[in-house]
């Protein structure tokens, strides 16, 4: 792994303690897909198409729909943002940057952080996180630090792979996740979160229930059918977070 990660791959780290998922949000990552389209003279190709880089957004939907080899979430996607800015402000750990005025890239301060925050745009290439002051409600035209990055044994050492934190409290575990067959739910789940990565999910939230339906019953036909009511309450809370992030 690289001695550095960007903000996505920390808050990452610090939910899941997973190496495999913090791959998936560096800058290396291969976020492109095949898609299959029609020249004007009726020949089928496949080209490749790269969405918008991911960001801390994205982990909203991993959490709520996390893949069968995910490791459990230690905590949600909101505790580990808090826990890292915390963690920032007593400089437990240390991020660096780029000015946007100065344009090198160095140390944040720690006091800094009492009023800094992260904040997201879209992007195909680079880092789709900046920081900017919280007061200026995350403006563009105010960004002050982008590229943040943060050393990643510091993480590590700061947020150990063996802690679980809840929340009810604090307790130690090293019992792993138990391995087995997903069930119908999981693969359900797992495929709408696919699609929304991709950006080919259903705006409209009955025809991707619907759709998923059709899709479970196709690619999984050894599988016991679940009803249209339990896809749409299964799915409900992730389709709205995947429709407000467009907005």
């Amino acid at each position: 792994m690289p001695d550095f990660w960007n903000v996505t791959q920390t808050l990452a780290w610090i939910i899941w303690r997973d190496p495999f998922v913090v791959s998936r949000y560096g800058e290396c990552a291969d976020h492109s897909y095949p898609e299959k389209m029609r020249t004007p003279k009726g020949k089928v190709v496949t080209v490749s198409v790269t969405p918008f880089r991911p960001g801390p957004s994205a982990l909203y939907v991993r959490a709520a729909y996390c893949d069968a080899s995910d490791s459990a979430a230690v905590m949600s996607v909101d505790q580990a943002k808090e826990s890292l800015i915390d963690a920032l402000q007593r400089a437990g750990v240390v991020a660096n940057g780029r000015n946007s005025n100065r344009g090198r890239r160095e140390e944040i301060p720690s006091i800094l952080w009492l009023d800094l925050a992260f904040y997201e745009k879209q992007t195909y290439s680079g880092d789709p996180v900046y920081v900017s002051d919280r007061r200026q409600g995350g403006i563009l035209s105010d960004v002050e630090w982008v590229d943040v990055m943060f050393p990643a044994p510091t993480i590590r050492k700061e947020w150990p792979a063996q802690t679980a934190i809840n929340v009810v409290g604090v307790e130690e575990h090293t019992a792993p996740r138990p391995v087995g067959r997903p069930g119908t739910k999981d693969v359900i789940n797992a495929e709408f979160a696919r699609r929304v990565e991709k950006g080919e999910f259903e705006r409209d939230f009955t025809k991707q229930a619907e759709a998923l339906l059709e899709w479970v019953k196709k690619t999984h036909p050894d599988r016991p059918e679940p009803n249209i009511t339990t896809i749409k309450n299964n799915i409900r809370q992730a389709h709205r977070a995947a429709i407000d992030l467009e907005a």
